[in-house]
C-alpha cells in the first residue's frame, strides 16, 4: 500500500503542521513516510501545500507526480492540484471556504472552519478537523495512530487536547450530501 496525498491552502492555515501530522500518524502506524513541505515567500496568505506519501515499503522520492488524496483548506490548491488526482484518489475540501463542484471523483465536503469555531471554539483547528475527516474517509490511518501524533510534537497540552478533539471532530462528521463512493 502506498498513498500519495497533498494538503494544501494559504499560509496561516496550517497546512504544513496537518503534512507533519500525517507523517507522524504514519511512523505511529509502523509505515514509511515522508513529508514534503512547500510553500511561498509570504507567511500569511500566501499559497502551501504539503506532499505526504505513506507506504508499506520503503519510498524512492518524497515527490508525488499523481496523488491519491487531496486535502483542500482552500479552493485555489484545490484547482490547482485535483488535476493530479488518480482515478480512485479521494478528495476533501473545507466547504466553509472553498466552494467547488463535486465531479465522479470520490468527491467529500466537510465545513471544516465552521466545525472548528463551533464545535472546539477556535477555527485555527480546521485543518485537524480535515485530516481526521480525511482518515475516515481514507483508511489511510487510524485516529488512534494520529492522535498518538499529536503526542509527540511536544506542544503545550492544551495544543495536543485541542487537535485531538478536532481531529475527533471530523473523524465522527457525517455529510450526507457529498458525493463520496466510499463509506
Amino acid at each position: 500500500m502506498e498513498k500519495k496525498i497533498i494538503v494544501c491552502g494559504s499560509g496561516g492555515q496550517g497546512v504544513l503542521f496537518s503534512g507533519v501530522v500525517l507523517a507522524w500518524g504514519a511512523i505511529e502506524a509502523g509505515k514509511h513516510t515522508t513529508c514534503f513541505p512547500s510553500y511561498g515567500a509570504e507567511i500569511r496568505g500566501g499559497s502551501s501545500m504539503s506532499t505526504v506519501i505513506i507506504s508499506d515499503e520503503p519510498i524512492g522520492s518524497p515527490v508525488a507526480e499523481s496523488l491519491d488524496g487531496l486535502i483542500a483548506l482552500n479552493e485555489l490548491g484545490y484547482h490547482r492540484y485535483i488535476k493530479k488526482l488518480l482515478p480512485g484518489g479521494i478528495v476533501v475540501v473545507n466547504s466553509s471556504i472553498a466552494k467547488v463542484k463535486a465531479d465522479d471523483r470520490n468527491f467529500f465536503e466537510i465545513p471544516a472552519s465552521e466545525l472548528a469555531d463551533r464545535e472546539l471554539g477556535n477555527i485555527l483547528s480546521a485543518n485537524m478537523v480535515m485530516i481526521g475527516y480525511y482518515i475516515k474517509k481514507s483508511g489511510a490511518l487510524s485516529l488512534d495512530a494520529v492522535k498518538s501524533a499529536c503526542e509527540k510534537l511536544k506542544y503545550k497540552k492544551s495544543a495536543i487536547e485541542l487537535n485531538k478533539n478536532a481531529l475527533e471532530v471530523g473523524y465522527n462528521y457525517e455529510n450526507k450530501t457529498s458525493k463520496g463512493k466510499r463509506r
